[in-house]
């Protein structure tokens, strides 16, 4: 396999493949290809530049920032295939990090902080929305903030400005020691 990652890209058509992780865009609508993945969940790793907990104009995006309703609300990047955030090994309680979560099978499960997490109820996908450029990127992962409760709790906000969670964009996960199955 080459080392270069090919692509087609006609952006003003809205058509961009991206060979590496079967990812395609278009402007109108959206088409996931992905071959399959490990588990349902987002992967963790290593705290990454730019992963720090604030929002994408440098305010704090924290826990208590509030949104629509009431709610929490995230500002974040959008995801970037070549550096997804997993955030920290270990994670400060009631600091809102910044997260992308595999959502390509739906949300059920995440990995973060060093542990697995399972949400109260299984979810279908958030949309993902068009960006500045009127293009819908789908990669099979949703960004938007964790933060973790208190020792067995964590919620996920979804970050609204780039995908649709039908519904509540606040997603609350208790952690588990089950393992994540695979993609259905």
């Amino acid at each position: 396999m080459s080392a270069a990652r090919p692509e087609v890209v006609m952006a003003r058509r809205g058509l961009r493949w991206g060979h590496a992780l079967g990812v395609v865009t278009l402007a109108a609508g959206t088409i996931g290809l992905n071959a399959g993945c490990g588990i349902a969940a987002a992967t963790s790793g290593p705290t990454l530049p730019g992963s720090a907990p604030s929002g994408i104009d440098g305010s704090r995006a924290g826990a208590g920032t509030p949104g629509a309703g009431g709610g929490r609300r995230a500002l974040v990047d959008p995801v970037d295939l070549e550096r997804l955030r997993g955030g920290p090994a270990r994670p400060t309680r009631g600091v809102a990090y910044p997260f992308d979560l595999l959502t390509h099978c739906g949300i059920e499960h995440a990995r973060f902080g060093g542990r697995t997490w399972r949400s109260e109820r299984p979810l279908r996908q958030p949309r993902p929305l068009p960006d500045a450029d009127g293009l819908t990127r789908h990669t099979g992962y949703t960004a938007g903030t964790m933060t973790v409760n208190d020792r067995d709790s964590a919620t996920f906000v979804i970050d609204v400005r780039r995908a649709d969670p039908f519904g509540s964009a606040e997603v609350v996960f208790y952690a588990t020691r089950q393992t994540p199955p695979l993609c259905h």
